[in-house]
């Protein structure tokens, strides 16, 4: 993390182009115990993505699209999700480029705020909803907490804020270019943000937007 994804040496960067990025991953030393120390790992989400393939049997982006796209109406030609197509690898890069209109990745924040469901259907147990929205680290690494703001779920951010209408919290999907994806439970608000503030270490302008709206949206009853 403290190495740019502009340069070569990023470890990152390295695990997209590898040949294997599992085998990259699992070659790996551990350099602490399980469960010492926490630190941002893409490559565990890529791990994750290869063990949903081998359990269910299916192609990663099949799964995705039969157990999520599908069931929230999102059409498969209108998402990219880069890595199988692009970089001629097994699976998509997990932990990133995925690509998706505003309007559906709005799908997938209002999943979460309705525990869930989506029209009235369960596409996700709301037992995991609420054990991966949980702010289960306090302060997330550093550089990416905003002075604090952030702690960390099961790859959800979660964010307290401090708004000029009362404090609020957001489970908060970000992107590297500044994309974001804030869920306002207490609010019944899902805030879409499109980004490209790739590599120019701007921060916060997200959430600066996300202040005025919440500061112009009514009270929610």
């Amino acid at each position: 993390m403290d190495v740019p994804y502009s340069n070569p040496e990023n470890d990152e960067r390295q695990l997209y182009y590898a040949d294997d990025p599992v085998a990259y991953l699992l070659g790996k030393p551990l350099r602490e115990k399980p469960g010492q120390r926490w630190y941002y790992n893409g490559g565990t989400t890529m791990l994750l993505a290869a063990l949903v393939a081998k359990i269910s049997g299916q192609d990663f982006l099949e799964f995705a699209e039969q157990k999520l796209f599908t069931p929230l109406g999102i059409n498969m030609t209108d998402v990219e999700w880069q890595g199988s197509g692009i970089w001629q690898r097994p699976l998509p890069s997990a932990a990133s480029g995925l690509r998706l209109r505003a309007r559906d990745l709005a799908k997938i924040g209002s999943l979460m705020l309705h525990q869930g469901k989506w029209q009235g259907r369960q596409v996700v147990p709301a037992g995991w909803v609420e054990a991966s929205s949980q702010r289960r680290l306090e302060q997330a690494y550093d550089k990416w907490s905003m002075g604090g703001v952030y702690g960390y779920g099961y790859h959800w951010w979660q964010g307290r804020f401090d708004g000029v209408r009362g404090d609020f919290s957001a489970v908060t999907a970000v992107g590297y270019g500044g994309q974001r994806l804030f869920i306002l439970p207490q609010r019944k608000l899902v805030l879409t943000l499109f980004a490209g503030n790739y590599g120019n270490g701007i921060h916060g302008v997200g959430e600066q937007i996300l202040a005025k709206v919440v500061s112009a949206a009514p009270a929610s009853p």
